[in-house]
């Protein structure tokens, strides 16, 4: 369970994501914004994973939600767009939107979820960049995708 802040454009940030995490952070975004509403059978998971802290994150503030809803909308869109396939978790994603009351102000400070050598006080962006540059980087690809201009 995590958010890869890549960049905080939702959009850039999902473009940036090496292929096996399009493929998976549709699911997990769905899952992290199904524990900030009311299970409905059929439209949303049951709530998981409560006390980790994505979902604090996500659940501290309505303007939390709506980012990352956008982001998982981001995501399917490049799952969509990488593989030709529409990603199932995207109807639960974009049930969650359904069911929260849209909101003008801006997210909390991003929680990083790192090894401590990745952390970054003030900058979730750039310490997620380091996860990817340092342990996750044997994942690196991306599909019809340039390596994003941060990549070393």
């Amino acid at each position: 369970m995590n958010i890869f802040l890549l960049d905080t454009d939702p959009i850039l940030a999902t473009k940036y994501h090496f292929d096996r995490h399009v493929v998976k952070m549709v699911t997990e975004t769905a899952q992290l914004l199904s524990n900030c509403v009311e299970y409905k059978e059929g439209e949303t998971y049951r709530h998981s994973h409560l006390r980790h802290p994505c979902t604090i994150w996500v659940k501290e503030s309505p303007a939390n939600f709506w980012w990352l809803y956008y982001f998982g909308l981001a995501l399917s869109q490049e799952y969509t767009y990488r593989y030709g396939k529409f990603h199932a978790a995207t109807r639960v994603i974009e049930a969650c939107g359904r069911m929260v009351s849209p909101t003008n102000a801006q997210p909390t400070h991003f929680v990083q979820v790192v090894p401590d050598e990745c952390r970054v006080p003030g900058s979730p962006v750039e310490a997620y960049r380091r996860l990817y540059m340092g342990p996750k980087r044997k994942l690196a690809n991306w599909k019809k995708r340039d390596t994003p201009p941060w990549w070393t």
